[in-house]
């Protein structure tokens, strides 16, 4: 596979497939640049371009020795008569004959000018020869061709003993514009603009910094364990979440997995990713995993929330806390309460459990509480510590929500608590440099960094990540159902049921 080197701090393959496969996505504009240029060329020529007219007239040349010979013709009698049309043509050419055509034809142009436009060659090598004009007028055109052939014989025949030159046929007032060629020249402009803009676009492709497909993360050692598509009725929801109401009162936004008809693809793409999880330890029972990301807007928190969903239908006893105490979202993505959380069992302000808030689905989220003046201090003390510590103790696995890495260092900090770390990255929204500085922070940390679930992906990323990335097999028809077919009208009649909290949990 072709490819080539980019200049950045990591040796970063370019592959050539994969962007003419971007540029194909911009197909719509390239073919509009393409119109763009065929429409301009053509209005060039029409309006800019001064159109021409072809006349001409067909010679014969005769030599005196085939005269002699006339019951047979040699191939050297043939010989002499074709060169006799070099001859020929530059007798036409001479002063002499051109101003007795500019004369005859009432021409108001020098002879230099109409030695130019004048076009002499010989018809497939043989003794016949034509004489050309082009010009703006057909008939001035026709004109000057008659003329020379009236004018030419006589004066030939004077000029080369024995021989004479034979008028085939004369000239007619041509009809169609010989130059431009409009059709050519609007097909050149639509070669022209395709051109152009596909250049532009590959250059800035090349340039664009923004993680697009599954092959982005072929630059960094850690794999690419699952790919998220895009999910649907984008503007009826958050990236990832339904938005339900009760009456009147907005209640929180569901998650897919929480919805029994969540679309099959984001099914499989979480349960892989859970799968690949399950599989990158296999003999490690207990596992305290944090999730992050390089910017906001990554689907860092969907992502939190669907793999702790995954895992409860595996299941297992999870743990979801909302580790972000800056901007925390996981709290209101699932109709929540913020507060107590989090920070209030740091503060030792409330030591009830029932701060943990229980699904109905058998997930345990343990909201970020009120937001503290010290995020980053209070995730690094010893109370953080000891509390992970001792959940770990009565959960199989906790999933640790945390900032963003290219924005604070809390999650950096957390990973010491962690073992094993996942980065999201959100497809044209994450930027290498950015995911690069992400990945090296959590290296200086000396995080498990298990690998990427790139989000936002499109159908033709999703099946580029069976290349890029490395999975495990397993039934899909023993795990879940194909829910694919669903019609969209029954999606949203179903979108329904949000399990919120058990019975009796106040908090």
């Amino acid at each position: 596979m072709e490819s080539f080197q980019a200049a950045d701090s990591h040796s970063e393959n370019i592959y050539i497939p994969d962007l003419i496969q971007r540029l194909w996505k911009r197909k719509l504009p390239i073919l509009l640049g393409g119109a763009v240029g065929a429409a301009v060329f053509f209005a060039v020529s029409w309006f800019f371009i001064t159109p021409l007219y072809e006349a001409s007239v067909t010679l014969y040349v005769n030599n005196s020795v085939s005269q002699e010979n006339a019951g047979y013709i040699t191939q050297g009698d043939l010989y002499a008569s074709t060169q006799l049309v070099n001859t020929y043509a530059a007798i036409i050419l001479s002063d002499s004959i051109l101003e007795d055509v500019v004369h005859d034809a009432g021409l108001e142009m020098e002879i230099d000018d109409l030695a130019k436009i004048l076009e002499m060659k010989a018809v497939n090598d043989t003794e016949v020869f034509t004489v050309s004009v082009r010009h703006p007028s057909p008939e001035t055109a026709a004109e000057i061709v008659d003329s020379i052939a009236r004018i030419a014989p006589e004066q030939i025949a004077d000029i080369v003993r024995g021989s004479s030159v034979t008028v085939i046929s004369y000239a007619r007032i041509p009809q169609d514009v010989v130059f431009p060629n409009y059709s050519l020249t609007a097909l050149m402009g639509f070669g022209v603009g395709i051109c152009l803009v596909s250049g532009f676009l590959f250059i800035r492709e090349m340039m664009d910094t923004r993680i697009q497909t599954a092959a982005d993360f072929s630059r960094w050692k850690y794999p690419l364990i699952a790919t998220v598509p895009d999910f649907l009725d984008k503007k009826q929801a958050d990236y990832g979440y339904y938005k339900k109401k009760d009456g009147k009162n907005k209640t929180g936004t569901v998650p897919y997995m929480l919805l029994e008809n969540a679309p099959f693809a984001v099914q499989e793409a979480y349960k892989t990713l859970r799968t690949n999880v399950l599989f990158s330890s296999p003999d490690q029972e207990k596992r305290v995993i944090l999730i992050s990301s390089s910017l906001r807007g990554e689907a860092k928190s969907t992502t939190s929330i669907n793999l702790a969903i995954a895992f409860v239908q595996n299941q297992s006893k999870v743990l979801l806390i909302d580790c972000d105490l800056r901007l925390p979202s996981v709290a209101k993505y699932l109709g929540l309460k913020q507060s107590p959380g989090l920070t209030d069992l740091m503060l030792g302000m409330d030591q009830d459990k029932s701060v943990i808030h229980v699904l109905k689905n058998g997930l345990h989220v343990l909201a970020a509480g009120t937001i503290p003046p010290n995020p980053t201090e209070m995730l690094g003390s010893k109370k953080m510590e000891h509390f992970i510590t001792q959940m770990s103790e009565q959960y199989d696995y906790i999933i640790m929500d945390t900032p963003p890495l290219g924005m604070m260092p809390d999650a950096a900090i957390l990973s010491k608590y962690a073992t094993d770390a996942i980065l999201v990255a959100r497809q044209d929204v994450a930027e290498r440099a950015e995911l690069d500085a992400a990945v090296k922070k959590l290296e200086l940390a000396k995080a498990k960094i298990l690998g990427f679930v790139f989000t936002g992906a499109t159908e033709s990323d999703r099946r580029a990540y069976k290349k890029y990335s490395y999975h495990y097999g397993y039934s899909r028809q023993s795990s879940y159902g194909d829910l694919s077919d669903l019609p969209k009208k029954s999606r949203r009649k179903q979108r329904g049921s949000f399990t919120g909290e058990k019975e009796g949990d106040k908090s």
